[in-house]
């Protein structure tokens, strides 16, 4: 279990609760944790249960990459993000990882650069071009996702952001998810009832943002509620709704 960072700053917990103290990251596959000392009491959470680090004025994120979960340094943040991550027993973040807002990531390429992310950032045809003709080479990751942003952020293009429910198909999964959720408080001995509360609340605040919600957090809850078959169906008929 190397130890990545030690630090006297604050975690961001799934509930937008802020923990301050002194943080230590550890570095597990496949998925992270990180201690935070509050008043002498020590409290651990895992990358499934924190947002966001902060650490010597850089910030982390939790962010999905394959099967694990990782606290990954935010190098430049937006519609497109471009983060660090260490490797398996490294702890250096020198890895770096491509996130869309969509949830789409990729690993920066050594060999095929130009392939790869012409094909990664489709969606940016002035974009392609210049990669093509190799205006963006990989020392260029900066420019290159500010104007991947510039392409595909509403924002930056100038439009009206669209309302946090956008939807009545959006208005009807979010009703369904607080029926659920009150089944789930309803329950009783059920020791697992707070981490899946807590992820519930996270596909929540995704769906009023319109984020896509990570397929991980819907395997998450069906392990937890593996035990209790009062609610398998109704856990089977959210997801299926959530994944539309």
């Amino acid at each position: 279990m190397p130890l990545i960072s030690f630090c006297q700053d604050y975690v961001i917990n799934l509930k937008g609760d802020t923990l301050r103290g002194t943080v230590r990251i550890f570095s597990i596959d496949p998925v992270d944790e990180v201690r935070v000392v509050v008043n002498k009491k020590k409290i651990h959470l895992t990358a499934l249960k924190a947002r966001a680090i902060f650490f010597k004025n850089d910030v982390y994120h939790s962010v999905r990459h394959g099967q694990t979960q990782k606290f990954m340094k935010v190098i430049k943040p937006g519609y497109l993000s471009l983060y660090g991550f260490n490797p398996p027993n490294q702890v250096n973040y020198n890895v770096l990882l491509l996130v869309k807002k969509n949830g789409q990531t990729m690993e920066i390429p050594n060999i095929s650069f130009k392939k790869l992310m012409i094909d990664f950032l489709s969606e940016c045809e002035p974009l392609t071009d210049s990669i093509k003709e190799e205006k963006f080479k990989r020392n260029d990751l900066n420019d290159i996702v500010d104007m991947f942003n510039n392409c595909n952020d509403p924002l930056k293009k100038g439009n009206t952001p669209a309302r946090p429910l956008a939807s009545l198909d959006n208005d009807k999964k979010l009703s369904e998810l607080d029926a659920f959720n009150k089944k789930i408080t309803a329950l009783e001995t059920f020791s697992a009832k707070k981490d899946v509360l807590d992820i519930l609340g996270d596909i929540k605040v995704k769906l009023e943002k319109q984020e896509t919600i990570p397929s991980y957090l819907y395997s998450v809850l069906k392990t937890h509620l593996a035990n209790q078959p009062t609610v398998s169906d109704d856990l089977e008929k959210l997801i299926a709704l959530l994944s539309k």
